[in-house]
């Protein structure tokens, strides 16, 4: 989608001639807080049902989206329709990774929690003075909000298990860490379908936020 599709002998109207032009999707207006939805509940046409997958996924903690913006790719146009977009500040396109929402079970049966940073308001660092701190985000605090239960997360030392998916049950067993009753109730209830843990919505906020 960002790298462009080359479509061949398209008639153009400016020119009228078949031309070989890109068709591509870029990021322009950026909201303060970007979801990011990752698909891991799939129609399987094998099957034809829901399947979870369950395939390993790493997701950074600060995410520079500038290289897939409208500002860099059609630097040093002219258009006077995308001047606005042209002129927007580097630091509009940068995030940080700020909670995750992870599943746990299969695309039919689960469980939902969030991996919170509680670092927020007026205790966030601020990204346009304090650009290391505020790119440190594993030295914050981070919470789990589980239903009624709230504990302390290590993000540094957990969020790999916690978040980037693979097999629950390898990972249960190499690890040592046994699965919560949350999780062995989702597992057992798998039956024949794909069972997992691992990130299922990720919500990054933007260095240089705007007033709205």
């Amino acid at each position: 989608m960002v790298k462009g599709q080359t479509i061949e002998d398209y008639q153009c109207e400016g020119c009228n001639q078949k031309v070989n032009v890109i068709k591509r999707s870029l990021l322009a207006d950026m909201p303060n807080v970007l979801i990011v939805h990752l698909q891991r509940i799939v129609f399987c046409f094998d099957t034809l049902q829901n399947d979870k997958v369950n395939s390993r996924f790493e997701f950074p903690n600060v995410l520079d989206l500038k290289d897939y913006s409208t500002k860099e790719v059609m630097k040093g146009n002219e258009d006077e329709e995308l001047k606005d977009l042209l002129e927007v500040h580097d630091d509009e396109y940068v995030y940080r990774l700020v909670g995750v929402n992870v599943h746990v079970g299969t695309a039919d049966h689960g469980h939902y929690y969030s991996i919170i940073n509680t670092k927020r308001g007026e205790n966030e660092p601020e990204g346009a003075t304090d650009e290391a701190k505020w790119r440190e985000v594993e030295g914050d605090p981070w919470k789990v909000f589980d239903d009624a239960t709230v504990r302390p997360f290590s993000f540094e030392k957990d969020l790999k298990n916690e978040a980037f998916g693979g097999s629950t049950e390898s990972k249960s067993t190499t690890s040592g860490d046994a699965l919560t009753d949350a999780e062995l109730t989702a597992f057992l209830s798998s039956g024949s379908q794909s069972y997992g843990k691992s990130a299922y919505m990720l919500i990054y906020e933007r260095k240089s936020k705007r007033n709205l």
